[in-house]
């Protein structure tokens, strides 16, 4: 099964996640979010992961 939404939407969704809703990791510089999308009645259950080191290199 595919996710319901495209890549934008998806893109869309993760950068408005809250940074302090983040949750950090036992891994130094990782920290993580769970997100419960319902799209047609159907419940997803994403896991986001976001490190300091990719944000540093997306900030170039």
């Amino acid at each position: 099964m595919s996710s319901p939404v495209d890549f934008k939407s998806s893109e869309r969704i993760i950068n408005d996640l809250p940074e302090a809703e983040f949750i950090k990791s036992e891994i130094e510089g990782y920290s993580s979010l769970e997100k419960i999308i319902t799209y047609t009645e159907i419940e997803q259950r994403w896991l986001v992961v976001q490190s300091q080191a990719r944000k540093k290199s997306d900030l170039r």
